[in-house]
């Protein structure tokens, strides 16, 4: 229950190395699958611990174990957007690098978190907060129809959070209402059919594999769906 395929480059945006492992490995496959070209945009190292360089290259492997190519992948280590729960990033910064992104790619989608962020992190909520501030701004300097959709990443409930697959169907049930209510291009739903090839990319990130990180790898929905809406 895809949205109808079509070539072109999708931009995901994603605020830590290891998000595209932990909450987007069902996208990025099922894009790919598609045929489409999948851009990574990852606004900071990670360097809250001090292993910001550690995490790039670990961010690069796990890409290439979903199937992004290192060229697809922009690492940003931009002074106002520190990985930490403690940093307040600047909607304006997020997004001018979305806008260069864009700009760089000119994809017909772009992927980031919804107002919740799947975990609440203030950094995730930033990256939907500066995504849609270039949204915003964009049709501005944009054409309608040059303009790439917004896709946003379903935040859910702690239950159906780390119920695994057994999400999935209850995922695909409201994807579908939700295309019966407001039309097939408006809601999606991604299941990922290989598992373990997901779950190999979030092992990839290895400084970061603490216990909690392992149980979210088995019992997180994410693993194996996402559900995601589109902005009008």
């Amino acid at each position: 229950m895809d949205e109808p395929g079509m070539a072109g480059c999708a931009l995901l945006v994603t605020a830590h190395p290891d998000d595209e492992a932990m909450f987007w490995a069902p996208t990025i496959l099922a894009l790919l699958e598609q045929g489409m070209r999948v851009a990574l945009l990852c606004l900071s190292t990670g360097n809250a611990d001090g292993l910001g360089q550690l995490r790039s290259r670990e961010l690069y492997h796990a890409c290439s174990l979903l199937g992004i190519y290192r060229q697809d992948v922009t690492l940003v280590d931009d002074p106002r957007l520190q990985d930490g729960m403690q940093q307040r990033w600047p909607a304006d910064a997020v997004a001018e690098h979305v806008a260069a992104a864009v700009q760089r790619l000119r994809p017909s989608r772009v992927y980031t978190f919804d107002a919740g962020g799947v975990s609440g992190h203030p950094n995730h909520l930033a990256v939907c907060a500066g995504v849609l501030r270039w949204w915003a701004a964009a049709p501005s300097s944009s054409s309608a129809t040059s303009l790439p959709q917004l896709w946003q990443l379903e935040s859910v409930g702690l239950l159906r959070k780390y119920a695994a697959v057994l999400d999935a169907p209850l995922a695909w049930a409201i994807t579908a209402l939700r295309q019966q209510l407001r039309g097939r291009s408006q809601a999606a739903w991604h299941a990922c059919w290989q598992p373990r090839r997901a779950q190999r990319a979030l092992l990839a990130h290895s400084s970061q594999m603490v216990w909690y990180r392992r149980l979210w790898l088995l019992l997180s929905r994410y693993m194996y769906v996402n559900t995601l809406v589109r902005r009008l």
